[in-house]
């Protein structure tokens, strides 16, 4: 079984709003919406469990009915941090479900995520247990100690931009978060925390359209993906 967690638990502090970022409105409909249609639409993915900030789960859970999600099977209260919040989602699906199902986590503010991607993603997950959706890097990176001159040009060649969805089967997600709970260890990336476990990760399929809003100028861009290749 396929289980896509959709991490909402953050309040959007870089991006300057009253309300968190991912039910902000793009077209009359909160971002998150977009990213829950696509999942909803896959068919590798079999349930949904929604991570979501506090105060906000009755909002969730009326856009689930109103749109008829029917593959949401949880909308769960989200931590202080990113970590926390995915730690819940894996806590409830280690209740619920198999050690061979996999994990799909995914930034409900990553709202262009397209089946391919999610498709890909589980199979590298299941080829190496862990998975990373990365696009290539085409900009010369330079690198400087002081922030004020640069110091060297770091090869392109071996930089991978990282994105959403991390995926991974749930019996060594469940492991890993709990090692790094006894160790009172807190990091926001799975991927990172994977690697700190001394699990290899693969690389998935990730692509230029897939952005994370995180800024008020990554909403004009992902007004014009939406204009030009997002059908609502």
């Amino acid at each position: 079984m396929n289980i896509a967690i959709i991490i909402a638990g953050g309040i959007g502090q870089r991006f300057g709003s009253n309300i968190p970022k991912q039910f902000i409105q793009v077209n009359n409909q909160p971002i998150i919406l977009y990213t829950l249609r696509i999942f909803q639409n896959a068919s590798s993915i079999d349930k949904i469990v929604i991570v979501c900030v506090d105060g906000w789960q009755e909002f969730v859970y009326k856009l689930t009915s109103d749109y008829k999600l029917r593959k949401v099977v949880a909308v769960i209260k989200g931590g202080k941090s990113r970590f926390d919040s995915v730690y819940e989602g894996i806590k409830f699906c280690k209740k619920n479900y198999n050690d061979n199902d996999i994990l799909i986590i995914h930034d409900s503010v990553r709202p262009c995520i397209t089946e391919a991607l999610i498709s890909d993603s589980i199979k590298k997950a299941q080829e190496y247990g862990a998975a990373l959706a990365t696009d290539i890097c085409y900009d010369t990176m330079f690198v400087s100690e002081d922030g004020k001159q640069v110091d060297f040009v770091y090869p392109r060649n071996k930089l991978f931009k990282g994105q959403t969805p991390e995926s991974v089967r749930l019996e060594l997600a469940s492991k890993y978060y709990e090692k790094a709970i006894s160790g009172n260890l807190k990091i926001d990336s799975p991927t990172e925390l994977f690697m700190w476990a001394g699990h290899k990760v693969g690389f998935s399929l990730g692509n230029k359209l897939n952005i994370k809003i995180t800024t008020k100028e990554d909403i004009c861009i992902f007004k014009s993906i939406v204009g030009n290749y997002i059908k609502e």
